[in-house]
């Protein structure tokens, strides 16, 4: 799934269905001289697009000047387990086959995706038999009810989404935005735990308004598809640990 979500020529049309309401968009994704060309639009309401080329993230949305940054793809585009490495959430995820249904008139491969400690979210994915994209993504609660869904309403694949996509690879993109970067610092504090499946990748130290320093540590998982966030404020100096999941919640 996650090498046929970004090697192939497809074009999605789906729902993303939350708690905040329902979502129609559209995905494109080929390979043009061996970079990554997409376009996310959403389908209803005022134009809204992102764009991808290369490593370029273009944002477009009225009433705001457009913009790019860096990225590796578009975040929303596809559920975030689509890009996930499935190798290095084995020891914390049980990968269940449950059978095969029908979604969006393709035939697809049920498999359940569940967190082995209970204290994280679980999926329940749906695979095109065929092409390996995914149809349908279920994120679940502990309690086995539904948060979000991603549902397909409509798939192509093939050289005909790539003849669409011409246009796109010649347009003019935006400026990129210019971010900080952060610069590795050695910090006289540590974080004394981490959930299992986290590591630390970055440390760094700014100023906040009213306090004299700030220093803060990201933690990215190994494993984990469960979001956790900690923060702890001594005085006088404030000080944010952070563990950021880079494989969904």
């Amino acid at each position: 799934m996650n090498l046929a979500s970004q090697s192939l020529n497809y074009e999605l049309s789906f729902v993303s269905i939350n708690k905040s309401g329902v979502e129609s968009l559209r995905y494109r994704h080929v390979r043009l001289n061996g970079q990554p060309l997409a376009e996310l639009l959403q389908m209803d309401g005022p134009r809204r697009a992102v764009v991808q080329r290369g490593n370029e993230i273009s944002y477009f949305e009225p009433g705001l000047d457009p913009f790019t940054l860096n990225g590796d793809y578009i975040v929303d585009s596809l559920p975030s387990l689509v890009y996930t490495d499935f190798k290095r959430l084995a020891p914390y995820y049980d990968f269940i086959s449950v059978g095969r249904t029908r979604i969006a008139d393709r035939m697809c491969d049920v498999i359940r995706v569940v967190a082995r400690d209970g204290t994280r979210y679980s999926y329940i994915v749906w695979v095109d038999s065929e092409s390996k994209l995914p149809m349908r993504v279920d994120l679940l609660d502990r309690d086995g009810e539904t948060l979000e869904q991603f549902r397909v309403i409509a798939v192509t694949t093939g050289d005909q989404v790539r003849g669409t996509m011409q246009n796109l690879a010649k347009a003019n993109l935006p400026p990129q935005l210019s971010v900080p970067t952060n610069n590795n610092v050695d910090l006289n504090w540590s974080a004394g735990w981490v959930p299992q499946g986290f590591k630390e990748i970055s440390s760094s130290r700014r100023t906040l308004p009213s306090v004299d320093s700030r220093s803060s540590r990201a933690c990215s998982p190994m494993g984990s598809l469960a979001s956790q966030l900690t923060s702890i404020a001594p005085q006088p100096t404030a000080a944010i640990k952070c563990c950021v999941p880079d494989a969904g919640r």
